[in-house]
């Protein structure tokens, strides 16, 4: 009977996944490391243990009849309060901030799952887990299955309109099956209706069980301040807004949160307010009043405990046979690479260095291809090879940046001299002969960088730029409405420390 390896206690495992063989594509030796020597991250990533905890604490609401949920995660997640050696992205940024997020993702889900094809009771299991062996009765490859754990499979009425059209025969079955998986990140989910279809692990969850139906429940972690422009999710009804509707902030005033329904009326309110003759937003008192008119006319006010910056977003596909037997094909392929790989004890680093295939952030690069000894103490354990549980282990997403849409990044606009994005200094753009952007600008304290250009426009039109020698320093009135708008965010401090530094541009000679 073949394996696909033997770890250093001499035991054969015939047991592939797809997380297994996403990182064997990765780089084959980090596969051996990880696989076959032993080698794990600390399990002290807030990202692994806060998904855990939602997880578990959605599946508390149906075990549960549809109570208890919240408390359930609260409980959960202050075990974890006075772990010092947790590790928080910027993102998550700390264990409270995380209870808060945590908190309001519950309360989505409890309002949202009543509509989703995620019923209570019996008719949904969690945690249910598939095998199929890839190469039956192969000689080089035979014994050896594709595994997965699935989140969940819930069984609903076939015409649930989440679901694709699908004309239903009754040999079918009462029930339609549907495979449900749950992902907490800090990125939002495409919103085309039925991309969940051409989610890899889907695919793959689709060809191990013979499901056709799949859907994400995606949790997206989002920063709880609040502020005009911002979209939210309804935690209570608000009359014309019913909870678990989204909408966008039009104004925010001492304890009160006005909402309009998208950003079209947001627009609109603009509009009302009315522009002088060279394009600005009128600021005269009049012009105010007539916006708080159009606001008390449109928008709808509700506290900030009614509110949330987290989303829950629902997303159901319809997998193809054929698109189902080709996740089974890279499952097959991945398979006989491995296998060859032990055989001829061939695992070469293919990691880079170049986006899209960046690893300069991977810990496994870091520690033992950069060999940095210090990391690896503090970040890795050795056991004694995989174990059935590590089978299903998923690649927790690294908080960093994916270009010009940087996770890190926050948007400015609005009373400054231009709209522009902080972002960081890996995505700013800068051409050989073009150094605009200061290396002193990008301490990695900050975090996500700065970009000077959000200062350049000051009437350089008009004006030679010869005559701006610190055309990267804020003016005292512009200052003060970034430090408004930078509320909240968790390196606010040192940005601004950043911005009010003497910046030339070295274009300038």
């Amino acid at each position: 009977m073949a394996f696909l390896y033997i770890n250093s206690k001499g035991h054969e495992h015939r047991r592939h996944s797809y997380s297994a063989g996403n990182v064997y594509d990765q780089s084959p030796s980090k596969y051996y490391l990880m696989k076959v020597q032993g080698w794990k991250e600390k399990d002290n990533r807030a990202s692994f243990l806060f998904g855990r905890a939602i997880e578990e604490a959605i599946q508390h609401h149906h075990d549960h009849n549809g109570q208890g949920a919240v408390e359930d995660f609260q409980q959960r997640w202050n075990q974890h309060k006075d772990n010092r050696d947790i590790v928080y992205t910027k993102t998550e940024r700390d264990w409270a901030n995380l209870l808060r997020v945590g908190t309001d993702m519950i309360k989505l889900y409890v309002i949202r799952q009543p509509s989703l094809p995620i019923p209570l009771g019996g008719a949904t299991s969690f945690q249910r887990e598939f095998a199929k062996e890839v190469f039956p009765n192969d000689d080089n490859y035979g014994g050896i299955e594709d595994a997965g754990k699935l989140d969940i499979i819930a069984y609903v009425e076939p015409a649930h309109p989440m679901l694709a059209k699908l004309d239903w025969k009754a040999e079918y079955g009462m029930l339609r099956p549907v495979i449900v998986d749950i992902k907490t990140s800090s990125r939002d989910f495409p919103e085309n209706p039925g991309i969940a279809a051409f989610d890899k692990q889907l695919r793959r969850y689709s060809w191990l069980a013979g499901i056709r139906d799949v859907a994400l429940v995606w949790f997206c972690k989002k920063n709880p301040s609040i502020q005009k422009g911002s979209s939210v999710t309804l935690l209570q009804d608000a009359e014309p807004f019913q909870a678990g509707e989204e909408a966008v902030i039009a104004k925010v005033d001492e304890g009160t949160v006005w909402l309009v329904r998208n950003d079209f009326m947001l627009e609109e309110m603009t509009s009302a307010q009315g522009k002088k003759p060279d394009g600005k937003t009128d600021q005269t008192s009049l012009a105010k009043q007539r916006a708080i008119n159009w606001l008390l006319a449109n928008g709808t006010a509700v506290s900030e405990e009614q509110i949330t910056k987290q989303r829950l977003q629902f997303n159901c596909g319809f997998v193809t046979i054929e698109s189902a037997n080709e996740a089974g094909q890279i499952a097959a392929r991945q398979i006989v690479q491995i296998v060859n790989s032990w055989k001829t004890k061939s695992w070469p680093s293919t990691f880079g260095i170049r986006p899209p295939s960046d690893d300069r952030k991977d810990p496994y690069f870091r520690a033992f291809i950069l060999k940095d000894e210090d990391f690896k103490r503090d970040y890795f354990t050795q056991t004694e090879g995989e174990t059935f549980a590590d089978l299903f282990d998923e690649e927790t997403e690294q908080d960093d940046c994916d270009g010009k849409n940087c996770k890190n990044g926050i948007e400015i606009s609005g009373d400054v001299p231009s709209q522009a994005r902080y972002t960081c200094p890996e995505h700013a753009d800068v051409a050989p002969d073009n150094i605009r952007f200061q290396r002193h600008q990008f301490d990695d304290l900050l975090g996500s960088g700065t970009d000077p250009r959000l200062y350049e426009r000051r009437r350089i039109f008009m004006r030679k730029i010869a005559e701006f020698p610190n055309i990267g320093r804020p003016r005292k009135n512009k200052l003060k409405r970034t430090t408004e708008l930078l509320t909240g965010h968790p390196n606010a401090e040192k940005i601004l420390a950043v911005l009010t530094e003497e910046v030339h541009d070295s274009n300038l000679g």
